[in-house]
């Protein structure tokens, strides 16, 4: 039974680590819908907390997110005449691609996906 603690014990942090998915880089986002867009996204990750600078036609945006598992959620901040809104992104990441759903404010879901540049 000892050796079996032992074993389980030794090979546990190898098992968590490699089950840790980093984000960092730059990534092509594209959201579909009447108003998709393609952005480029720069991910800076720090453990789980994730920062986010976001490139499009219209400008640049600022947000932040996490990760847990492969499970992502993150947002970019939008200026409006009437305030800032955000567009929040929810998803998932394997490997290289990543693909969720995404709202601006409430609106309707629209799908979104994102490739590693």
């Amino acid at each position: 039974m000892k050796s079996l603690l032992l074993i389980v014990l030794c090979f546990s942090p190898v098992v968590v680590f490699a089950s840790d998915i980093n984000v960092a880089g730059k990534w092509v986002v594209k959201t579909e819908g009447a108003h998709g867009r393609t952005m480029e996204a720069t991910f800076v990750q720090e453990g789980k907390k994730i920062t986010v600078h976001a490139v499009d036609a219209r400008g640049s945006r600022e947000g932040e997110g996490s990760i847990e598992g492969n499970k992502i959620t993150w947002f970019v901040k939008v200026e409006m005449p009437r305030g800032d809104r955000k567009i929040i992104f929810t998803g998932v990441v394997d490997s290289d691609v990543m693909h969720g759903t995404s709202t601006f404010t409430g609106t309707t879901k629209v799908k979104w996906s994102g490739k590693r540049k």
